[in-house]
């Protein structure tokens, strides 16, 4: 096996309850992902059953991870959520928690702000507009029950790309997740010792890596690999903005003409909430950008000891990866680790 596990057992105020060894667990996996809700599911073996009474809703979770021959570093954090007990036909009891990264609390708020006004309306560079959103419905809300206490924002460098949006009534996370796509940055929120962080990392949130680590059949890191070449599901996007009928703004993305005939497949958006050319044109495009086909490259990752997860590579980070004559930039979208006889390492790219 290339790494060894601990669990650490929380509770709701970060005191340190147990730690797990693999001996105690059955099963583990842990699923993470770049600006979005990571999750866990881990099982007790029944010898360690005595300890499924420390898991607490929104009790924290530890996944601890040691590579061979590096150092242990802290893998997962998150939340317990939901605990079951479970006997099987010999009698045999087990105890599963299931539960979500700290990003969840993002989840957790609404953008509390009417159209047009300051709380719901954004302009500026993407860093600065995300943490600005954050802070008025988490850190300093107006009901102060929506507060949650322990929880900050880190200062404001204003880095990323300038946007201009506007969002009222709508879900914290999903207008999170709107401006890393177009803002040229990614967010997580970290657990403390008195609480939480919500970060931004510039660019993207692991390290360029592309000059130094390459997946390919060659390197043996890479095995079961499919290429597929697929067209775009859209091409042309008609963005709908302020008005009514007759008299709504529309415009075309990426123009009128374009595209035509058979080679032209339209999709529409609705952006009523706002009149900037820019930000339509910002919308159709992230729209058009979701459907655009192309190459798709998947593989199996195999751990080397030149390639080795947690050592030489990690969530976020952009790498090469090579097929035949296919070469992918990508950044590392997601890791998805399970743990029972062996471990096994799954990752999530993405094109950049």
């Amino acid at each position: 096996m290339w790494a060894s596990y601990q669990v650490w057992v929380r509770s709701k105020s970060n005191a340190l309850l147990a730690v797990l060894t693999q001996d105690d667990i059955i099963s583990l996996r842990v699923k993470r992902v770049v600006n979005g809700v990571s999750s866990h599911e881990m099982v007790l073996a029944s010898a360690a059953l005595d300890k499924a009474g420390l898991f607490e809703v929104d009790g924290r979770i530890e996944v601890w991870r040691k590579p061979r021959g590096a150092a242990i570093y802290l893998e997962y954090e998150g939340f317990h959520r939901v605990g079951i007990y479970e006997q099987d036909q010999d009698g045999k009891e087990t105890f599963t928690s299931r539960g979500v990264g700290y990003a969840d609390i993002l989840r957790r708020r609404i953008i509390a702000a009417p159209a047009g006004t300051s709380g719901s309306r954004k302009t500026g560079p993407a860093e600065t507009v995300a943490k600005a959103y954050v802070y008025e419905q988490i850190v300093a809300p107006s009901i102060a029950e929506r507060a949650i206490s322990g929880f900050t924002v880190e200062p404001d460098l204003g880095r990323g790309s300038t946007i201009d949006i506007s969002r009222a009534w709508r879900g914290l996370l999903d207008v999170l997740q709107e401006i890393a796509a177009v803002g040229g940055g990614d967010f997580d929120v970290i657990g403390t010792e008195t609480g939480f962080v919500f970060r931004w990392y510039p660019g993207q949130r692991g390290t360029d890596r592309r000059s130094e680590l390459t997946f390919s059949t060659e390197f043996g890191n890479m095995e079961a690999p499919q290429l597929t070449v697929e067209p775009a599901s859209a091409n042309t996007c008609l963005v709908l903005g302020v008005g009514e009928g007759a008299g709504r703004g529309v415009l075309w993305v990426p123009s009128s003409t374009a595209y035509a005939g058979l080679d032209r497949i339209e999709i529409a958006r609705d952006a009523r909430d706002t009149n900037s050319e820019d930000v339509m044109r910002s919308r159709g495009s992230a729209a058009l950008e979701e459907l655009r086909g192309g190459t798709r490259l998947t593989f199996n990752v195999v751990q080397t000891a030149s390639a080795q997860y947690g050592v030489d590579y990690g969530l976020g980070d952009l790498v090469r990866v090579r097929y035949r004559d296919y070469v992918m930039d990508a950044k590392i979208t997601g890791v998805t680790i399970t743990l029972r006889d062996a471990e096994q390492i799954e990752l999530e790219f993405q094109n950049v």
